[in-house]
């Protein structure tokens, strides 16, 4: 992955400085693009206005559009559709979803980009109301993991914004969410675990207290 580039986002950040910005369609096409693109993605991967199929107690919901989609392939445009196949793609082929607000409207919940983000099995999200930026990674077993959360003028100070590089979102897509994503996460599973397997010797060997020292556990303590 390419090292952080600070001077590549302060040109975006100074090139949307420029504007006036008054409403969140110039949010998307004056900040939103050219930060996309200083993050590595290729224009031909980002799908605006695409339809995201869900569903409520079993009952399909109205197709609600999300502002921004990245896919892993340029054919997106041909998976529009609500059908299975056309879903199974999406969830197969979407890395990065970014939704925008209208400037200063940026909401405290950020249930419809996670929205988004569910039924397409995005890899990670971004919101901005073009003030405020909030950046999170999925995490499929706990809450997900927030990456970034600044004002937009102070990203260039911020190297995490580069954990959203098309690169780094590729390669989670491509080989799993792993352990340098969500390391508290999974040494908390990795202690659940543990305790689990004592409860379960602890039945086996008439409740003797399983040892909490040695090799093993510290290991896992350290990891």
């Amino acid at each position: 992955m390419k090292s952080y580039d600070k001077t590549l986002i302060q040109s975006v950040i100074d090139k949307y400085r420029l504007s006036e910005i008054q409403s969140e369609s110039e949010i998307r096409s004056k900040f939103i693009v050219g930060l996309s693109e200083a993050l590595g993605y290729p224009s031909q991967l980002r799908g605006e206005e695409f339809p995201v199929y869900g569903y409520a107690g079993g009952e399909p919901l109205k197709a609600k559009n999300a502002d921004f989609i990245f896919f892993t392939e340029s054919s997106f445009g041909r998976y529009r559709g609500n059908t299975q196949n056309s879903k199974t793609w999406v969830e197969e082929h979407s890395l990065l979803i970014i939704e925008a607000k209208k400037p200063g409207k940026m909401p405290e919940d950020l249930g419809q980009v996670k929205f988004y983000t569910t039924w397409t099995s995005a890899v990670a999200y971004i919101e901005t109301d073009g003030e405020d930026f909030i950046g999170y990674f999925v995490n499929p077993i706990s809450a997900d993991q927030k990456v970034i959360e600044a004002k937009v003028d102070e990203l260039p100070d911020k190297p995490e914004i580069w954990m959203f590089c098309y690169e780094n979102v590729l390669s989670v897509k491509q080989k799993g969410y792993s352990a340098k994503i969500f390391p508290l996460s999974m040494r908390l599973w990795k202690i659940r675990l543990v305790r689990l397997l004592q409860r379960i010797l602890n039945l086996c060997s008439q409740k003797r207290p399983f040892p909490t020292s040695g090799t093993v556990w510290e290991k896992m303590q350290k990891d």
